[in-house]
């Protein structure tokens, strides 16, 4: 009988381990550093969205189908930018909330970081095959900016050099 219980104590221990991790992976605060009230307002922005969606679509049928039955080209296109502008102007409101926005970034840091290893890995085969790549290019021309900045300073260390030669010269010249 112990042994029984301490199976059920061992497996909803088991059931609590798969929880808790389940509950981090699909909660917004492990991946985003947001306050619940800004998560709060960005669900309530989405579920707006999604209301002011099927009202745009009862009243885009509306609009579209009157305007077609007109049977005026220009009033179907009037029509259609209307409701057009509509919907931008929702998408307009959800695309500022924070939940998005931060979700946008993310995509955007993960899309920056797959190009710089595309890049890397071109780099890496560029190298194997004997040819120049783009890093390459710029390490020379830092190098080159570099030299020439060596060489400038040793040209007025020398030009500084060459007038004291030059006035020890004149003061001996003189004796």
């Amino acid at each position: 009988m112990f042994e029984i219980s301490r199976l059920f104590e061992e497996y909803l221990k088991t059931l609590n381990a798969i929880n808790s991790t389940l509950t981090k992976f699909f909660n917004i605060k492990t991946y985003f550093k947001l306050s619940d009230e800004e998560i709060a307002e960005s669900i309530r922005a989405f579920y707006g969205l999604y209301l002011e969606n099927m009202k745009l679509a009862l009243k885009t049928l509306n609009d579209l189908s009157s305007a077609f039955l007109k049977g005026d080209p220009d009033e179907f296109i009037k029509a259609y930018t209307s409701i057009l502008t509509k919907f931008e102007n929702v998408y307009a409101k959800v695309m500022e909330t924070p939940l998005l926005v931060a979700y946008l970034n993310e995509i955007n840091k993960l899309y920056l970081r797959f190009l710089q290893g595309i890049q890397n890995y071109n780099n890496y085969v560029f190298h194997a095959l004997g040819l120049v790549t783009r890093k390459d290019i710029v390490a020379l021309s830092e190098a080159y900016v570099d030299l020439k900045g060596d060489i400038k300073k040793e040209t007025r260390k020398l030009k500084k050099e060459l007038e004291e030669i030059k006035k020890l010269l004149k003061e001996e010249v003189v004796k």
